[in-house]
């Protein structure tokens, strides 16, 4: 970043207060997420906690701005078509949820006769939980993200080439 926005620290000093506690705070929730979402892999496996995590945050991702920002365009056809497509991520969570809790139990009579452990449910229960909040605080991530385009306007205001102002937030975010 301080090759293609040298003056990182004087466009954070620039912006205003709020911006800056958006990017912060939605870099911890984004940190925060993906501990639950590591936790998440060891218990429900990688395959489960990477749809519900990436329908969760990609869906809810596009959706919030669009919502909290640009409610007049939610019957516009781009709203229509997010909202779709919201809605099919939800759909497509639950059955691959179900799918996931339908392949265990599956497996428990192959695994006991095996002398295999299976996940408990309520250890099943709690890595579907952390990869749902995994995915709730990623599409924070996108929602950070919109809300501080503005961070992007005064790095280019500053200098900043375009590339390094759509960069801008990375390193306080990921701070």
């Amino acid at each position: 970043i301080f090759i293609l926005a040298p003056q990182v620290f004087s466009i954070y000093a620039a912006c205003p207060a709020h911006v800056v506690w958006v990017m912060i705070i939605g870099g911890f929730l984004f940190g925060a997420g993906q501990v639950g979402f590591a936790f998440a892999i060891s218990m429900i496996g990688i395959g489960l906690t990477f749809v519900i995590c990436l329908g969760i945050g990609i869906g809810l991702g596009f959706l919030l701005p669009l919502i909290f920002q640009h409610p007049d365009q939610l019957l516009t056809p781009l709203g229509l078509v997010t909202i779709l497509g919201a809605i099919l991520a939800i759909i497509g969570l639950i059955i691959f949820t179900y799918a996931g809790e339908f392949r265990d139990r599956l497996r428990k009579p192959v695994a006991a006769r095996q002398g295999i452990s299976m996940v408990s449910k309520q250890v099943y229960a709690v890595g579907v939980l952390l990869a749902v909040v995994a995915g709730l605080f990623s599409a924070g991530q996108n929602f950070s993200f919109s809300l501080t385009t503005q961070m992007q306007s005064i790095a280019l205001s500053q200098g900043a080439s375009f590339l390094g102002a759509s960069i801008i937030m990375w390193p306080g975010f990921l701070f």
